[in-house]
């Protein structure tokens, strides 16, 4: 039971990250909010044009679409060939921790003890917070180093390296990630919080009733 309850542990925060990273990647509202709030409708003089080549990106990296080879140049389409793979792998993966996780939770229903169960996701919850508010802090003050070393770390290449004149650099200046990641982690933050607190109210309750 405790193995369980360890994997559980383990798996939970990536799996919560990842869930809603792959629900934000593909979320075109949150891009138009931010092409909004960074002024990128104004950076490339047209709305409508802006809307579409981001919807057709997400089809991209979602569905298989094709890219807008007049708007995006080949160096840049070769570099989003990379993220796709990258979104991919990110896919599989969180299908990988959700059933992970899915498979330990069903474990501890089946074992019929409620308050081994509501201490699993205390603890899971409380590692999660701990977890996103240490990374939280860490890209707040070293983002640019952080962001860096991802590009690094992610490629193979250097095809990510794009001159600033690029539609794909000006369609996604750096803020935007910065304010993707606060997104996740905001989400991720909430959840993992709401789950504490029911756990810890449920095991409250639990014990009162021993008393």
């Amino acid at each position: 039971m405790k193995a369980i309850s360890y994997l559980f542990f383990i798996f939970f925060a990536p799996a919560l990250i990842l869930i809603n990273f792959n629900f934000l990647i593909f979320n075109h509202g949150f891009y138009k909010s931010q092409f909004e709030k960074l002024n990128v409708y104004e950076t490339f003089g047209s709305k409508g044009n802006v809307d579409d080549q981001s919807e057709k990106l997400i089809g991209y990296l979602c569905c298989g679409k094709e890219l807008d080879s007049d708007f995006f140049g080949e160096r840049e389409r070769l570099h989003l060939a990379d993220v796709k793979k990258i979104i991919t792998f990110n896919q599989a993966a969180s299908i990988l921790f959700v059933g992970l996780v899915l498979v330990g939770l069903l474990i501890l229903i089946l074992k019929k003890d409620e308050k081994e169960f509501a201490k699993t996701v205390l603890g899971a919850s409380a590692i999660t917070v701990c977890a996103i508010i240490f990374l939280w802090l860490s890209a707040l003050f070293n983002f640019d180093w952080i962001f860096l070393k991802f590009h690094y770390l992610t490629f193979d290449n250097d095809l990510w390296q794009l001159p600033e004149s690029a539609n794909l650099i000006k369609l996604f200046p750096q803020q935007f990630f910065v304010n993707f990641a606060n997104r996740v982690a905001i989400q991720t933050l909430v959840i993992s919080a709401g789950l504490f607190l029911v756990s810890f109210y449920f095991l409250k309750r639990h014990d009162s009733k021993k008393h």
